[in-house]
């Protein structure tokens, strides 16, 4: 098999005990921003209550109704949307003890809203001040299943008015079954944290590529889940209706998708061999997705580059003997691990993976082409994406560039005096910033960057070949003098 490379492109900094060196890399990228920010009140004014029994009220994904009153929901992803009468918006929820239950908030297709929850039953103030006319609502669980889980108590309008006919169901469905990557675990910050504050659902290459293809999508994943027998098995859990221990069994009857997306195996290198875990993917599909789901398209979705016996290396051997067994309706795409710090993906990498997997799926499925997303920070195979470091979806971060241990790197926005566009990088203490992409045996790499610096400084351009599992296969170094003013490098 062709060993695959993996180059780094590591524009990087060494300084006086005073001075700092700034790069740009050229690029025209969008900008992008997205608010985040935590809402709650309670109002005295008279206000409209409606039960979560409405029938105007959209479901998606997989809710507990054993109190219909009070539907239970856990799964990344999981969903409510509404169209409303009125000026305001208001909704009561009951967050889990843990406080870290987190919502996106939609209203009128505009920009999402990150919400908070209370560790008890408390109202939220969604909207307010809005045109007297019928508005749109869908709230977004972000934060993973064992965060907890949430109860839904109610929305409150204004006096009089009422929901309306909820909005239309897309047209396509889609089921996700996976680990940590699937469930969001840190996309929304590179520190690779556990926590509920850095998890999204709405910005996982899941929510992205349904988006994409107009889609709903269930999302059963969470972090540490395995498809063999070794730890947190998925099919422990992959039928019930929340991830809460004894919950009830999911009607698989209420839910059929068109395709299934499972993304699983990554945690079971460290325990079980090849023939276990290809074992354990094909009993998956045979013995728990196809006795429900038979006519669903089957994709498996591996990660490549991280490990060196990942499971990418042989997911399409599973898909081939699934053929072989007379089940052709399976197919199988791998997403590229583009960084070498062993952590999740961001938002701008989850994206990049959705412009994989949604063109995939739509050619699965007969749909159009989709539109790429432009939250992606991939470049083509050999090319750096967001050369420009003019894209950040997360304060502080620069869209696919990660910072390097050590010094003091700094992303800077809106400066006046920035090479190209208003954002550069500040490398200072022997720091820096990388960006991946992929190589094959025989490419030829050029980098360049614009830098600047106090007196003294160098700037370093390096480009590293790594192979399969992150290990180091070769090294360039460049170092080079900078002045003052904005200067061209090259490597």
């Amino acid at each position: 098999m062709k060993r695959r490379l993996v180059s780094e492109a590591v524009p990087m900094a060494t300084r006086s005990s005073t001075g700092s060196s700034e790069i740009v890399l050229r690029r025209a990228v969008l900008l992008i921003f997205t608010s985040i920010l935590i809402l709650t009140a309670d109002s005295a004014a008279a206000l409209e209550t409606i039960s979560p029994t409405d029938p105007n009220i959209r479901y998606t994904g997989r809710f507990n109704t054993s109190n219909a009153s009070q539907p239970v929901f856990s799964w990344s992803g999981t969903s409510i949307a509404a169209n409303f009468q009125g000026t305001s918006l208001q909704a009561r929820f009951d967050g889990d003890s843990w406080g870290q239950d987190y919502l996106q908030v939609i209203i009128d297709d505009g920009d999402p809203v990150r919400l908070n929850l209370s560790t008890s039953a408390s109202n939220y103030t969604l909207a307010t001040g809005l045109a007297d006319a019928v508005h749109t609502v869908e709230i977004v669980k972000e934060s993973e299943s064992w965060n907890g889980d949430i109860k839904f108590l109610d929305f409150k309008l204004d006096d009089g008015k009422s929901l309306v006919a909820p909005p239309a169901r897309p047209p396509i469905k889609l089921e996700f079954y996976g680990d940590s990557g699937t469930a969001g675990t840190s996309g929304l910050s590179e520190c690779n944290c556990g926590n509920g504050l850095n998890k999204t659902s709405y910005y996982n290459y899941s929510g992205i590529t349904s988006r994409m293809l107009d889609a709903e999508y269930s999302n059963v994943s969470r972090g540490g889940l395995t498809i063999s027998d070794n730890g947190n098995r998925i099919t422990d859990i992959w039928d019930q209706k929340s991830f809460t221990l004894n919950s009830p069994t999911w009607d698989f009857n209420s839910y059929t998708p068109d395709a299934v997306v499972v993304s699983l195996g990554a945690n079971d290198v460290y325990g079980q061999s090849k023939s276990e875990i290809m074992t354990a993917w094909k009993s998956f599909v045979t013995n728990q997705l196809r006795p429900v789901y038979p006519d669903a398209h089957i994709v498996f979705a591996n990660f490549y580059g991280w490990h060196g016996n990942e499971p990418a290396n042989y997911i399409h051997e599973a898909v081939e003997d699934l053929h072989d067994a007379g089940d052709t309706n399976v197919s199988f795409v791998k997403l590229p691990w583009l960084f070498s710090t062993g952590g999740h993906a961001v938002v701008s990498e989850n994206a990049g993976y959705a412009n994989i997997l949604a063109p995939h799926l739509a050619e699965k499925l007969g749909l159009p082409a989709p539109t790429p997303n432009t939250l992606s920070s991939f470049g083509a195979p050999g090319e750096v994406g967001n050369g420009s470091l003019e894209a950040s979806h997360t304060a502080g971060e620069v869209n696919g560039w990660r910072a390097l241990a050590g010094g003091s790197p700094t992303y800077v926005e809106g400066a006046g005096d920035a090479h190209e566009g208003t954002d550069f990088v500040r490398v200072t203490g022997g720091g820096g910033y990388y960006h991946s992409t992929d190589a094959s045996e025989g490419d030829e790499f050029t980098l360049s960057a614009w830098m600047r610096g106090d007196p003294g400084d160098d700037g370093n351009l390096k480009i590293e070949f790594r192979g399969q599992g992150q290990n180091l296969l070769s090294t360039i170094n460049s170092l080079h003098a900078v002045t003052g003013s904005w200067q061209e490098f090259t490597t």
